[in-house]
This record gives structure tokens, sequence and C-alpha cells, in this order.
């Protein structure tokens, strides 16, 4: 075509072309360590975070999203990957971070414990300047949490005995977010919710600007905790762990809406497991027969109880032996799914 053969000459302009070819080669993903997490962000079992983009997970106090933020810097560094964690909180602890399987070397890890945003700002871009493109491309930031995140304005509000509500904090922060994207770096927000006060709107709202949520490829809602408990007959009953329920609020490569429930046990962290018992039920490679389960695909299997089977042993069979996979991407995704007729197709017809 000559229009493509005129900019075809133009190196500047060729060099901000996005091809299908590069951005096939470019959709990979960071695992969270969970099944149900990954099907969320990415639709897909071995997902995750989209590498490259803005991933946002919000949730009340205590519902997991630092754990996951952690899980997430564990993974990236298995991938190769250089992650910075922007610790707004001031709770990272290295002994924690030890026991959750991360690497804590400087030459691994870096951690930037501060949550004025100008500061923050200033290092991130910074820390872009200084890396090649490839080297951005492999560095994975994480900001923990964006709800801590505050301005030089209200230090120094405070410094005067000012008791104002700081009115630049929003548009800093969208600031913020548009910057994340310059980065080219592959980012994990954790957020704060906050309650609809009156009953009015959303009952789990996301603060902290418009930005950074219309940047995000995927937003993870988590609204609700529960006990896991183990009411086994040869045990006490005693809690083992916390369930979080989540909800897929923005994603562009899985399904909106969807849901999924994950466990982090108190002995063992995430658990990559839980929550698709009762699809694989649904499904039909696992069947409970009175109160244990066992898999049709294994011949002679034995039963188990539900304690039992959340284990590579008991799960790995099923991918290996049934469409048990494609049956969960199907189910949280639209990969191959297209409309049969377009818009233009229907105007000719009525022309």
């Amino acid at each position: 075509m000559d229009i493509y053969k005129t900019l075809l000459k133009n190196k500047d302009i060729m060099d901000l072309v996005l091809t299908e070819e590069e951005e096939k080669e470019n959709i990979d993903f960071l695992s969270t360590g969970v099944i149900g997490l990954n099907l969320l962000f990415s639709g897909k079992v071995n997902g995750g975070i989209p590498i490259g983009r803005i991933t946002q997970m919000a949730a009340p106090p205590s519902l997991g999203k630092s754990f996951v933020g952690l899980t997430l810097v564990k993974n990236s560094q298995r991938k190769g990957m250089f992650p910075i964690f922007v610790d707004t909180e001031r709770a990272f602890d290295f002994e924690w971070a030890k026991n959750v399987g991360i690497d804590v070397s400087d030459e691994k890890l870096m951690v930037i414990q501060e949550n004025m945003i100008e500061p923050i700002q200033s290092a991130l871009m910074k820390i872009s300047k200084s890396l090649s493109l490839e080297q951005k491309k492999k560095t994975f930031i994480v900001i923990d949490s964006w709800g801590n995140l505050v301005t030089d304005k209200t230090l120094t509000d405070s410094e005067k005995g000012k008791d104002v509500k700081d009115m630049t904090v929003t548009q800093k922060k969208n600031i913020l977010a548009r910057l994340l994207l310059t980065t080219k770096s592959t980012v994990f927000v954790a957020n704060h919710t906050y309650a609809a006060i009156g009953g009015f709107g959303d009952p789990l709202a996301i603060p902290g600007g418009q930005v950074l949520y219309h940047n995000c490829s995927g937003v993870i809602v988590a609204r609700s905790k529960a006990k896991d408990e183990d009411k086994s007959k040869d045990k006490e009953e005693q809690i083992t762990g916390q369930l979080i329920s989540c909800l897929c609020w923005k994603s562009r490569f899985g399904k909106e809406k969807s849901k999924f429930q994950f466990r982090i046990k108190n002995d063992g962290g995430l658990d990559i497991f839980y929550g698709i018992k009762d699809l694989a039920l649904a499904h039909g490679c696992i069947v409970k027969e009175g109160n244990k389960y066992t898999r049709p695909c294994i011949k002679g299997d034995k039963k188990y109880w539900e304690r039992e089977i959340y284990t590579s042993d008991f799960w790995l069979p099923i991918y290996k032996q049934t469409d048990f996979q494609k049956y969960l991407e199907e189910r949280y995704s639209f990969e191959g799914k297209v409309l049969d007729v377009s818009v233009m197709e229907i105007q000719e017809e009525l022309q």
C-alpha cells in the first residue's frame, strides 16, 4: 500500500509502531501462585498478571493483597526479572520475605521505603531513564500500597497545623499513574477500598484517582474474608487459614465480573489449588462419593478427604489426562470468541 511504503521510510515513526507479530511475542504473564487468581487476571491457568503492563489488586485491610504482591516478587525473580518494592506502609520485613522464598540480596531486590508521591515519582523516573528498553522489560515494580501515598503539601499543612483536606493528592496520584506507563515495566499496585457512606454507591469503592484504574490491564477486588477451619473427625476444630473472596473488576484478558475464592494457609502461604474443587465437580474430572472425592481418569483411584486433595499429586494427573484446563480457560476468558457478523456487514446489507 502506498501510504505504508511512505511511512516505512520514516524510522522515528516505525520505531513506535507495534506489529501483530511483536504483540503476540510480547504477551507473557507472571504467575500469582494461585490458579484462581491467574484465571481472573489473564483467563489462563498458567497465566497471571500481564508482563509489561499495570495491574491492581484492591482490598480492605488483611485480605491478602500484600501477600500476593510478595508472591509475585518471588515468581518475578524465578523469571529472571528484577523487582523494585515500593513500601509506602513501612511494613516490609526481610525475614518474612525470605520465608516466602524471596532472594533479598541487593542484586536481586530493591526496597524503596517512602510514602510521599514526589520522591517516589522522582526515583522511579530516574530508575527508568537509567535502564535500557530490554532492562525495563525485565523490571518489576510493586507499590504497596497506593492508599498510603501523600504529597508534600500534606506534610507542609501538617507542619503549619492546618487541618484541611489536601485537594492535590488525587491529581498527583493521577500523574504518577500516567508516569508508570512510561517506565515500560511490569507494575503491580496494591490498593485499599473504602465503604460507601450512607449505603449509597459501590460498597467497596477503589480510591486514589481514576487514571490508575483506566491504565490497568486488570483490576481484582477482594471483597470478604472467612475463616478456613479444619473440621475433620480426627482433629479438634481449628482455624488453619483465611478464605478470600474476590471479583474481577476489570480485565483485558479474562471475563469481567468473574468470581473466585482463594486460600491463605497459616502454615504455607497461598494455596495454588484451593477454589477449583467445585469447578472440577461441575466438569466431572472429580466426583464425590459420600464425604470423599475420587478421580474417574485414574483407574482404581482411591478416595480422598477434602483436606487431602489440595496437592500436586492429586491435580496434575487431572490436568494431563483430561480437558479440565481448557474447561477453566473457556469459563474465564473470551479467547477465540468473535462476533459472527460486524456492524459494517449489517450496514452493507441495509444498503
